[in-house]
């Protein structure tokens, strides 16, 4: 009920969204109105309201609706309220002095849940996909708990439940002691494991601008610094359409602005799901971004290279498509593999980082993502997109279960 709920609620919200004039600002109060519907109505009928109101907002995220920015701004402040209010409640609820009668209880379930039962559930369910042991540790470390489990820890004192206070100030302890230990130390751990990504997200003060009656395009605006990668770029991406320029009080179109420089004020209209790649260009440019891809992703040498083009919409040569990463290398390398030997896929480049006898065991792809395809990734996913990725996961799946099953 809930799917059935989430997946038509979201489709009739965005056609709703697309075709309804509403006055300048009521755009988001209109999608969180319906979020609130689409959750109460499978609630109504005993189905599951957060996996409607979940699945709703997927829908919404990956299709091309009016106001989308405003909406998304919206909501990116009422997460923060909500949050604000949230730990403000919980606050109120605690009481100190009575944490200590159950703090040796707390410790040694908080314990338990980081060191065994976090750990085995991961290993388990990730085990019929091809996750390193490096990045299964580290998924098992970053099982944070947050306000949330508290809350409905408090469900209970709330509804008058003998034992209530058990509830509470046991969870309490455990979220406490896992954003103490697990929240502080994971920047740590992810560095010793080796998974964690060659540069953060560019930091850019974007201003998007929602076009009335185009929903596949939206103008950016960018405040121009003097490192900006953009200053020293030969051309701009062939998916941009540059329109004005703000200099000096003055607004001037592309072709009398001639070049960008510090101070300046660019606007450019791009497709929707690109405007966030444009803050690589117009951000702070630092030895991190200068020498290092936006994003770089491990894989074991077995992998075939055709899933690498259709999950990130790389160009990979044809003579290369069908091969696993292993057989690239050993044919672009004649046999002689070595640690630091690249294949060039477009935008993308796969290096080798580790070696089993004489072959891959670990190669990195490293991604520009500015100039990645639409299709690939950041882009919004529409229904056939989806429907073929879930055809593909089902198919992999049953293909690594089978040898499993067979042998049992």
């Amino acid at each position: 009920i809930g799917t059935i709920a989430g997946l038509a609620g979201g489709y009739l919200l965005v056609q709703a969204l697309n075709r309804m004039s509403l006055p300048s600002g009521l755009h988001p109060l209109f999608a969180i109105t319906a979020a609130l519907a689409i959750y109460a109505a499978p609630a109504y009928v005993e189905g599951s309201g957060f996996l409607a109101v979940y699945l709703a907002g997927v829908v919404l995220g990956n299709r091309p609706a009016r106001a989308f920015p405003s909406i998304l701004s919206f909501h990116d402040a009422a997460t923060w309220l909500c949050q604000i209010l949230m730990f403000l409640v919980l606050g109120l609820l605690v009481t100190p002095s009575r944490l200590l009668g159950y703090l040796l209880p707390a410790l040694i379930v908080a314990v338990f849940l980081i060191v065994i039962a976090r750990p085995l559930a991961v290993w388990l369910c990730l085990w019929p996909f091809r996750f390193t042991a490096r990045e299964k540790a580290f998924i098992s470390w970053v099982g944070l708990r947050g306000a949330v489990s508290i809350f409905l820890a408090a469900i209970p004192t709330l509804s008058g439940v003998a034992n209530a206070e058990i509830y509470f100030n046991v969870a309490f302890v455990v979220v406490f002691i896992s954003l103490l230990v697990q929240g502080w130390t994971l920047t740590a751990v992810a560095r010793g494991l080796d998974v964690a990504l060659t540069e953060t997200a560019a930091e850019t003060q974007r201003v998007e601008i929602d076009l009335p009656g185009q929903i596949n395009l939206e103008m950016v605006g960018f405040p121009i610094i003097e490192d900006s990668p953009i200053l020293t770029r030969p051309d701009l991406p062939s998916w941009i359409q540059p329109i004005m320029v703000a200099r000096h009080e003055k607004v001037l179109n592309w072709a009398d602005a001639k070049v960008l420089g510090p101070g300046d004020y660019a606007y450019f209209l791009v497709p929707t799901e690109r405007a966030q790649r444009l803050d690589r260009l117009f951000a702070a440019s630092d030895a991190i971004h200068s020498h290092h891809p936006v994003a770089a992703f491990n894989f074991t040498g077995d992998i075939p290279l055709e899933e690498l083009s259709t999950a990130y919409g790389l160009a990979v040569p044809d003579d290369l498509r069908h091969l696993s990463i292993t057989e690239a290398f050993r044919l672009r390398c004649e046999d002689r593999i070595g640690m630091g030997d690249r294949i060039q896929l477009g935008p993308a480049s796969l290096t080798v980082s580790e070696l089993d006898g004489e072959d891959v065991k670990q190669a990195s792809l490293e991604i520009d993502e500015v100039e990645l395809p639409v299709a690939a990734g950041g882009a919004r996913l529409n229904e056939f997109d989806l429907y073929a990725r879930l055809q593909r996961f089902v198919a992999k799946l049953a293909e690594r279960l089978n040898p499993a099953i067979k042998s049992d």
